[in-house]
């Protein structure tokens, strides 16, 4: 599925560009091609890794995805801080803002009100890895909570 994920965003990217380039003809090639990648092969691999879910188990897995994905580009933005690659770290930074609000989006579509030691904002926090979880037992995050 990740394959077939990754070859969706990077054709539908080439579409995007031949379109700037006014090259209609192959954009339309490219997005075909995006498109039978995420609509046809993407939804019948994850219709076989069970991936078709109910609302609350779509939400549960979508958190703990980008819970994972913050931290993920929290240590991408520590390494370019620390490599002095300032503007590489301010463009991480803006992704991981983004997945923030998005992360904020699908806990109140839950209506899972952030705990007070587990808010996220977009300011500054760090994150920890603990051993015990207060989340949701419904939403796992495997002790991954992200503090002020």
């Amino acid at each position: 599925m990740q394959a077939e994920a990754l070859a969706y965003a990077k054709l539908a990217r080439f579409a995007a560009a031949a379109r700037l380039h006014d090259n209609e003809t192959l954009a339309a090639l490219f997005q075909e091609a995006a498109d039978v990648d995420r609509c046809r092969h993407f939804a019948c691999e994850a219709e076989l890794a069970g991936l078709n879910g109910g609302e609350a188990e779509n939400l549960c897995a979508a958190i703990d995805l980008i819970i994972r994905q913050i931290a993920m580009y929290d240590g991408f933005v520590r390494q370019a801080e620390a490599d002095g690659d300032l503007q590489v770290a301010r463009v991480l930074r803006r992704v991981r803002n983004d997945e923030i609000t998005q992360l904020l989006a699908f806990r109140a579509a839950r209506h899972m009100p952030a705990e007070p030691d587990c808010l996220i904002q977009t300011g500054d926090y760090r994150s920890q890895r603990t051993s015990q979880s207060s989340a949701s037992p419904a939403c796992s995050t495997d002790g991954l909570y992200f503090y002020r």
